[in-house]
């Protein structure tokens, strides 16, 4: 996936010390996220497939996308940060929006 890719990228843009360019990459990727959610997707389910969402992989769900929009999003505000406060950023919202998607199932 594109916007995955992106982050990726971004991460690693971060440790390199690159950070206008990591906060571009994650920008990208959390834009990717809200037209795929807020979109994509909807048009996908307006078109009155038989297929429910909750049979659908989690990666294509709308509450998928609209978490990792505001995951990319928060990583730009702290890309800059040093490494330990940045993993404990990350695993602090990346388990926020897990929790928050799994509760809407």
């Amino acid at each position: 996936m594109k916007a995955m890719a992106t982050a990726g990228l971004a991460c690693d843009e971060s440790a390199n010390g690159d950070f206008a360019s990591s906060a571009n990459h994650y920008k990208r990727a959390a834009g990717i996220f809200e037209f795929l959610g807020e979109t994509q997707l909807p048009k996908w389910v307006a078109r009155g497939s038989s297929v429910e969402e909750k049979d659908l992989p989690v990666e294509v769900t709308i509450g998928f996308c609209k978490g990792f929009k505001i995951l990319f999003l928060a990583m730009v505000r702290y890309s800059n940060q040093n490494e330990s406060t940045l993993m404990y950023f990350l695993a602090l919202v990346l388990s926020s929006v897990l929790c928050v998607n799994i509760l809407n199932f």
